[in-house]
């Protein structure tokens, strides 16, 4: 019985990380500067999350973005996956990225392209 209750808790436990991890991604910086803010908001809506960060981000260095529970039941509720992310440089200036599938990207890279534009994608 012991064996039992300790099996089913750690199933239920496994469960509820997957599905705290369902939405979360690892954010990339290559940029050349570093980041001090990210934040997410409906498609189109404007209406920005706080920041997720409460670190920097260093150029050439990653970060895991843990979304909180009201983005998650968001997604749950509402049905809605796509989001815009805001990210801010320790400089100032801050990029917007939309239509991010919450679903399907697990890694943001952000980078300088040829021209010298930050870009991102998403994998």
């Amino acid at each position: 019985m012991k064996r039992t209750i300790a099996l089913l808790f750690l199933l239920l436990a496994a469960a509820a990380a997957a599905h705290a991890q369902l939405y979360d991604f690892t954010l990339y910086n290559y940029s050349g500067q570093d980041i001090d803010s990210v934040c997410l908001a409906p498609v189109d809506t404007g209406s920005w999350s706080d920041n997720l960060l409460d670190y920097y981000i260093f150029d050439g260095d990653y970060g895991d973005i843990e979304l909180d529970t009201l983005t998650e039941d968001l997604c749950e509720s509402s049905g809605i996956y796509e989001f815009d992310l805001l990210v801010g440089f320790d400089d100032g200036t801050e990029l917007t990225w939309s239509d991010i599938d919450l679903l399907s990207v697990y890694e943001i890279y952000i980078y300088l392209d040829d021209d010298g534009e930050i870009q991102a994608e998403g994998y």
